[in-house]
């Protein structure tokens, strides 16, 4: 019927724009001399962006909810965990492209991509941490225990990030901007005469993700809090 076509048309956009996106790898590789590491981190995230576009499209659809309730909570909790990483990586590359292109700070901006890259990650995980599921009524601060004292289980939490998705945002969010710094500029931090502002450039790398996190606990924007390690 046409509801299936529907579902159908979207998910197949999908696939079609991403198999382009793919196949342009090889050609921009070879036109600009691209980093394959770069290149296939920008469409990575450019797909999942994508994907999210297509989960947010398809749970537009109401007879979804009532015909296949689980398939739509899974969607949707892949939604809110996978839309903060996308749109934050796609949005750091475009202002990125922009300054670089613009002045000659190419090498300002390859420090501060990573700060920038943490302040708008931390900005979406604030934002989605904080949304209760479409599928729940039951604010997730009560529903971690129930009335017996027993810890709740994962399909009974009612918040839109689910536990796991939760702590693995979390992780990215304090480990992925260091390692981004480091793997960039590897080589001038092992030169015997790296110089103090390369040094200081590692340590706002290495704690600014975390303190961004940490104020989004003293917020209570993450919830997931008592589950995760001591980061």
């Amino acid at each position: 019927n046409s509801r299936d076509v529907t579902a159908l048309g979207i998910w197949v956009s999908f696939a079609v724009t991403s198999i382009s996106l793919l196949s342009g790898i090889w050609e921009e590789s070879i036109s600009f001399r691209a980093d394959w590491a770069f290149l296939i981190t920008k469409t990575s995230a450019s797909v999942m962006l994508l994907f999210s576009l297509s989960c947010w499209a398809t749970l537009q659809m109401k007879w979804l909810h009532h015909d296949t309730p689980t398939f739509a909570i899974t969607m949707e909790r892949m939604l809110h965990a996978i839309l903060p990483l996308s749109s934050a990586a796609v949005m750091t590359y475009c202002m990125a492209s922009v300054i670089a292109l613009n002045t000659d700070m190419k090498e300002a901006v390859a420090s501060l991509f990573p700060l920038a890259f943490a302040a708008l990650f931390s900005l979406g995980i604030g934002t989605h941490g904080a949304l209760i599921s479409s599928f729940r009524s039951v604010p997730p601060s009560q529903d971690e225990t129930r009335e017996s004292g027993s810890p709740a289980k994962l399909s009974d939490v009612s918040g839109a990030i689910a536990i796991p998705d939760g702590r693995c945002l979390s992780l990215v969010l304090v480990f992925l901007p260091p390692l981004s710094h480091v793997m960039t500029f590897r080589h001038r931090l092992l030169y015997a005469y790296a110089s103090w502002d390369d040094w200081l450039e590692l340590m706002l790398a290495l704690t600014t993700p975390y303190m961004l996190h940490y104020l989004l606990i003293l917020l209570d924007k993450i919830w997931w809090k008592s589950s995760l390690p001591i980061i």
